[in-house]
């Protein structure tokens, strides 16, 4: 997220990206696909998939589309890494 956010035209707002009708964020997206995932949603293959197509959100001949691209893989790269939060027990009294 921090790679994303460094990148100018994702700083800049909300853009269309290739063949969307409707404006949208890069950091928005990565943000709703860790929410499905911590949630428990999204296994992690869906997830990784996920960010490979926001990798490719955008034309290749874009702006910023290698910075965008550059940050997806390396946060793929680590993707055997990633832990789900623990869920909250709630068997335990308050």
């Amino acid at each position: 997220m921090q790679q994303l956010a460094a990148i100018p035209i994702v700083r800049r707002g909300y853009d269309l990206g290739r063949g969307d009708a409707d404006v949208w964020h890069e950091t928005d997206r990565v943000a709703e696909l860790v929410r499905g995932w911590i949630a428990g949603e999204l296994t992690r293959g869906e997830l990784s998939r996920g960010l490979l197509r926001l990798a490719s959100g955008r034309h290749e001949l874009s702006e910023g589309f290698r910075e965008i691209r550059s940050s997806i893989s390396a946060a793929l790269r680590t993707e055997r890494q990633w832990q789900r939060p623990p869920a909250n027990d709630t068997s335990a009294p308050a």
